[in-house]
């Protein structure tokens, strides 16, 4: 139970800051609400989580051309243009003979690729071909972005490779219609 709330010198008296019409620039309604302004809350807080589950099946074949996802997008609006967003993503895969390579776009700009080598591919991580055609794998990965914006911002996971062999997500390979195969989900899930 606290009474009193010392802050460089001041006491503030609980119950007289409730009913307060202003208290170091808390409204009494931000005090009975819940809701507290950002600059009143330390650094490394949590301001607000915003998920996307795909829970259906998706085929894409890249042949060197980006595929886009579908359904792997989320878009947040960071409340302060200094605020960074931690991004995790979970995509449940198959592919048979072939490695594709997982990017991340911040709109359409690609965000935490490897360094530029010659021809080879970048990316934001690599998803290794499955070893058997009836089971899935599952990239994970974590990947902490500085927008620099209080606009909506959409993020998108793409994923590409070189030749025609197609990628399957949330299924298997061979997705057999018995207890063999199964269905599956991935998830993008935002946090500033």
């Amino acid at each position: 139970i606290v009474d009193n709330i010392e802050s460089t010198g001041t006491t503030v008296t609980v119950n007289d800051a409730l009913s307060a019409t202003s208290v170091t620039g808390l409204s009494a309604s931000s005090l009975t609400t819940g809701t507290l302004p950002n600059a009143q809350l330390a650094d490394g807080h949590i301001l607000q989580v915003v998920q996307t589950v795909k829970s259906d099946t998706f085929s894409g074949t890249s042949n060197e051309s980006e595929v886009d996802i579908t359904g792997m997008t989320a878009t947040i609006t960071p409340t302060d243009s200094s605020n960074k967003v931690l991004i995790q993503i979970s995509l449940t895969y198959a592919s048979q003979n072939t490695t594709y390579k997982m990017r991340l776009k911040r709109g359409t700009t690609d965000i935490g690729l490897g360094d530029a080598d010659g021809s080879r591919q970048r990316a934001l991580t690599g998803l290794g071909f499955t070893g058997d055609s009836n089971q899935v794998d599952s990239g994970c990965f974590l990947y902490l972005d500085s927008p620099a914006t209080t606009s909506a911002t959409t993020y998108k996971i793409t994923v590409v490779n070189d030749n025609t062999n197609p990628i399957y997500i949330n299924r298997s390979y061979d997705d057999q219609n018995n207890d063999v195969g199964g269905r599956h989900s991935s998830s993008i899930t935002l946090m500033e």
